[in-house]
């Protein structure tokens, strides 16, 4: 019997004839944590009791977040990784194979009442032409995790078109080449209708590209 009070929750998966008193308490919460007494009444002996101590273990939430650097000079943000409400904190650390001292990582973690911790990992570098499309990996561990977790990131830094080319492909089609890490547009004028198009003396004018 249970002297708080029964729940259902608590199921006897023992066998007394192998002196075996099992119990199995499903859909634990954190509330449940804590430490049980498991008390035999012998007769005429008297009773015997066992404390047992419930730890529980939560495994993170995690994800990894671009903060969309864009092309420049100072040192800025390129991403956060999170490991969010696991029991105990887990360890997140990145992996940044050849950029070394290019990049640097900060890590903070914040407690809450639950005792649950949630810890950020950032990966600040300057966001320029040579960094960008680098791949690097966040890895979170814990005593909560059967194994480590690997998240892949590629670092994109974006960047506007800073050079525009017109190259003649036939007498009458033009292209534009840029380059860029977005998708350029061309307020306007739909070019690329235009190049599989002939030209005749209605399409005669200035374009720009």
């Amino acid at each position: 019997r249970f002297v708080n009070g029964d729940d259902d929750r608590f199921k006897y998966i023992g066998n007394f004839n192998d002196n075996n008193g099992t119990l199995q308490l499903s859909n634990v919460a954190l509330k449940d944590e804590g430490s049980y007494t498991c008390i035999f009444t012998f007769f005429p002996s008297g009773n015997q009791k066992t404390d047992i101590p419930l730890k529980l273990f939560v495994p993170p939430f995690t994800n990894i977040k671009d903060n969309l650097p864009t092309l420049g000079t100072e040192e800025v943000l390129f991403a956060t990784c999170t490991a969010a409400g696991s029991k105990p904190p887990a360890e997140v650390r990145w992996l940044t194979g050849a950029l070394g001292d290019k990049v640097k990582t900060t890590t903070n973690s914040t407690q809450y009442d639950n005792d649950t911790t949630t810890t950020v990992s950032s990966l600040f570098g300057v966001p320029t032409r040579e960094i960008n499309g680098h791949q690097v990996q966040c890895v979170i561990s814990g005593d909560s995790l059967s194994k480590e977790e690997t998240l892949p990131f590629t670092i994109q830094v974006y960047f506007s078109p800073t050079e525009v080319n017109i190259r003649v492909i036939t007498e009458d089609s033009f292209e534009c080449v840029t380059e860029a890490n977005q998708v350029p547009t061309l307020p306007g004028v739909d070019l690329a209708r235009l190049c599989c198009s002939l030209l005749s003396k209605s399409t005669v004018q200035s374009y720009n590209c």
